[in-house]
C-alpha cells in the first residue's frame, strides 16, 4: 500500500493510522465531522487501492456532507464549476456507487441515475427546444456561441456523456433541474 500525506507527513501504514485516529475520536480528540471525513475518505481509498479502482476524491466527500446537509444538487454542480472540478455527467453514476458503498441510501434517492433512457430525454428535450425557439437563441441563452453549442450537442450525441456545466447551462436554459432534464416526463 502506498503513502498517505496526513498534515504534511507521510504515513505508510493507513489500517495503523486510522485505528489510532479512531481511539483519539473515542477520547474526544477529534469532532465527529473530522472523523466523518478522514474514516470515509482512507475506507474507501484502501478499497480502491487494493481493487485498483478509481480513487475517491475530497470534493466526492464534500459533495456527499453537502447532499446530506439538504443542499441542492444543481448548486453543488455549479459551484464545483466555479472551483475548477470538470465533473461530467457519468461521474453521477460513480458519485451513486460509492453512497450506495458508505450506506447512504438516502443519497440514491437526490442523485439521478444516469442511463441510456436519461440520456435520450436530455436529446429529446434539446431537440425540442431547438424546435421551439430556435438553435440560436437557445445557443445565446446557454452563454454559448452557436458553433460552440453545435459542437458540444454533437459531442454529447455520440458519446452520451458531457461535462457538467454543459449539462447545468441546458438545465437554465430549460428552467428545468438535473432532475427533470433527465426524466422523461
Amino acid at each position: 500500500m502506498g503513502k498517505f500525506r496526513v498534515g504534511g507527513v507521510f504515513i505508510s501504514n493507513i489500517r495503523e493510522t486510522f485505528n489510532n485516529c479512531q481511539k483519539c475520536v473515542n477520547n474526544g480528540a477529534f469532532y465527529s465531522q473530522d472523523y466523518f471525513s478522514f474514516s470515509i475518505y482512507i475506507t474507501l481509498n484502501m478499497r480502491r487501492e487494493r481493487d485498483n479502482d478509481e480513487q475517491f476524491s475530497k470534493k466526492d466527500l464534500e459533495i456527499f456532507r453537502s447532499l446530506r446537509a439538504g443542499k441542492d444538487l444543481d448548486r453543488i454542480f455549479d459551484r464545483a464549476d466555479l472551483e475548477g472540478y470538470e465533473y461530467r455527467l457519468s461521474d453521477l453514476n460513480r458519485l451513486r456507487n460509492f453512497a450506495e458503498e458508505l450506506g447512504f441510501e438516502d443519497l440514491l434517492e437526490v442523485i439521478p441515475e444516469v442511463s441510456y433512457l436519461s440520456r435520450s430525454n436530455i436529446t429529446k428535450k434539446i431537440s425540442e427546444a431547438q424546435n421551439k425557439f430556435g438553435s440560436e437563441k437557445l445557443s445565446r441563452r446557454m452563454g454559448l456561441e452557436r458553433f460552440s453549442f453545435w459542437d458540444k450537442e454533437m459531442a454529447f450525441k455520440d458519446t452520451g456523456d458531457a461535462r457538467m456545466e454543459y449539462i447545468r447551462k441546458i438545465c437554465f436554459a430549460l428552467g428545468l433541474s438535473l432532475k427533470e432534464l433527465m426524466s422523461d416526463e
